[in-house]
């Protein structure tokens, strides 16, 4: 998800083709409201992760 806070000032979260969640890059990455992107962010490795491996 680094990445994405790189190259995006807004994010938009879709499941099933419905929109779950809109905003901020920043705000829905460090505070999602919705379950699914919750979810999403806990599912995504993290770059520490790869490195350790």
């Amino acid at each position: 998800m680094d990445i994405v806070q790189e190259v995006a000032d807004e994010v938009t979260v879709m499941k099933d083709g419905h929109l779950v969640e809109y905003g901020a890059v920043g705000s829905v990455l460090r505070h999602p409201k919705d379950a699914y992107t919750k979810m999403l962010l806990e599912a995504s490795p993290k770059f520490d992760e790869i490195n350790a491996s």
